[in-house]
């Protein structure tokens, strides 16, 4: 069972940005996505595993390009942040997931317990108060005249902190419950919209399922959501190069073939109207590393960049 702490929302708006990318990084399963968080009936969920992210060669080759951790420590000033608060983002965050179903969601951050003591003199502040929702204790925090709700959940075993948070206090609790265990999560439904299996490495996971696509009806992009049933893209670091695969789920395998026709259709068009006759080189090399598979009611458009080639690339920038 989980047990259940009052948060300040306005602790999270500062764990969201890495302060450096010098620290250690955990390559635990402490980070990647938990599908016993994401609600039976959830239409779309996206998990960023910092962790992971921060560890990454992708990252460390941006840094070293373009002085990332630098500018984030001035800029945002995530230096005062560690000094006055005692918070180190890159350290003390884990994860973050978002779910939610069409008309909003709510996101689940994933931390350490170092969190502590700032969250302590955070609810000393004059503006913290509790109020009581659908039976839990929720956190109310106010940024700029808007309302935020949230709630931290101990995480049972272990030191760290589950923390959900979202404008509308129904959708916080409605996540809250599934995490306490008192409401359905897609590990327990029988026929579930997501899947929220990302694959090893991976540190950027997305998925809609039907009931958004299906909002699709009335726009220009209709006809390709008639035929899908689901979209996911992960990003993950795979033999050495970046990998970003987007797999679209279908209604039948005549339907898999027809998309798959459309993309490649537009991937030719591109080639054949000139305008990437000056593209540099790099560009050229992302079209090559671009796959098209159909398999069984399902489309994967594939697209690896070795590492080399992303290096190069932010070198002649």
């Amino acid at each position: 069972m989980k047990t259940i702490h009052a948060l300040p929302a306005i602790a999270l708006a500062a764990f969201l940005v890495p302060q450096s990318a010098e620290a250690t990084a955990s390559l635990d399963d402490r980070a990647s996505l938990s599908r016993d968080v994401v609600p039976d009936g959830a239409a779309f969920v996206l998990h960023v595993d910092l962790q992971g992210l921060f560890a990454s060669d992708l990252w460390s080759a941006i840094d070293a390009s373009v002085g990332l951790s630098a500018a984030l420590e001035d800029e945002a000033g995530l230096d005062d942040l560690a000094s006055t608060w005692g918070i180190d983002p890159f350290r003390d965050v884990l994860s973050v997931t978002v779910v939610g179903d069409v008309g909003g969601g709510a996101a689940i951050v994933r931390t350490t317990d170092r969190i502590d003591g700032a969250l302590d003199r955070l609810r000393a502040m004059p503006e913290a108060r509790v109020a009581a929702h659908e039976g839990l204790g929720l956190e109310v925090w106010t940024v700029e005249d808007e309302q935020v709700w949230a709630l931290v959940l101990g995480v049972e075993g272990s030191s760290e902190r589950e923390i959900v948070i979202g404008e509308d206090a129904s959708e916080v609790a409605a996540v809250a419950r599934v995490m306490l265990g008192d409401a359905p999560s897609i590990v327990t439904a029988r026929r579930p919209a997501l899947r929220a299996k990302p694959n090893a490495g991976s540190f950027v996971y997305a998925e809609v399922g039907p009931s958004l696509l299906e909002n699709l009806a009335a726009t220009p992009a209709s006809a390709f959501a008639s035929r899908a049933r689901g979209l996911a893209l992960e990003v993950r670091e795979s033999k050495g190069g970046l990998n970003a695969a987007l797999r679209i789920a279908t209604d039948s395998d005549a339907s898999s073939e027809s998309i798959a026709s459309v993309v490649r259709g537009a991937q030719s068009l591109l080639e054949l109207s000139g305008v990437l006759d000056e593209a540099p080189d790099e560009v050229m090399d992302l079209l090559d590393g671009l796959k098209i598979v159909t398999g069984e009611r399902s489309v994967t458009v594939d697209l690896t960049i070795g590492m080399d080639d992303i290096r190069r690339a932010l070198r002649d920038q």
